[in-house]
Order: C-alpha cells, then structure tokens, then sequence
C-alpha cells in the first residue's frame, strides 16, 4: 500500500471510481473473514459500476450516473453506502451482519490515502 501512497505522491492519481485495484485497498481494511470479503468486493463492484453513466441495470439508470466523480465526492458517497448497509433492513439483516463487522472508518481511511 505504501508504494501506491508514494504513486499518487508522484502525480499519478488513480481514480477510486475506476481503479480495479480499489479492492485491494478495501480488502486490506476489512477483517479476515472469507464472507465479509466477498460480499464487500462483490458492492464494491456494483458501487463503481453506478457511476458509469452507461451503465443499465433492470431497466434503470446508473444510481450515481450523474453524481461528481472527483475522489472525495465517490469516496463520501461510499462511505455513506457502507454506513446504510450497517442499518437494519427487515428484508435483509444478513447484509448487516456482515457490514457489522467492518469497520468503516479502517476502510475510508485506506481509501483516502491512496485516492487524494
């Protein structure tokens, strides 16, 4: 993590909303459970794949189609993503066990040293 902090020191910034290798840095924030890690990559693809203004999905629009793509702005709307997922939902409260054990804060941070 430490030679992609120094990349974007170089002016080589990545673009959170882009970059495949975001997971890497999110995976390296979360704890080593097999279940977290795969349900995590698998919104953290559907996350940077509504803000693709392109992007079509049953029937409707990208969520975030139209939302800033600057890195503070993606990284703030993740962070509220993964914090909505911690909140109860009758119809899936599978989904907050497992954000439940994320620690948000360890993963925005990650993110924001990498994504400036």
């Amino acid at each position: 993590m430490q030679s992609m902090v120094s990349e974007a020191a170089a002016g080589n910034i990545r673009q959170f909303v882009t970059d495949k290798f975001a997971w890497e840095i999110v995976k390296s924030a979360l704890p080593n459970d097999d279940k977290v890690r795969k349900q995590l990559e698998r919104d953290l693809i559907w996350f940077q794949e509504n803000y693709d203004p392109s992007h079509v999905e049953k029937g409707r629009a990208a969520y975030y189609g139209s939302s800033p793509r600057d890195n503070i702005s993606v990284i703030t709307n993740y962070e509220r993503y993964l914090r909505q997922k911690r909140e109860y939902n009758p119809k899936a409260s599978w989904l907050q066990e497992i954000y439940l054990k994320v620690d948000v804060d360890a993963v925005i941070s990650a993110l924001r040293q990498v994504y400036k």
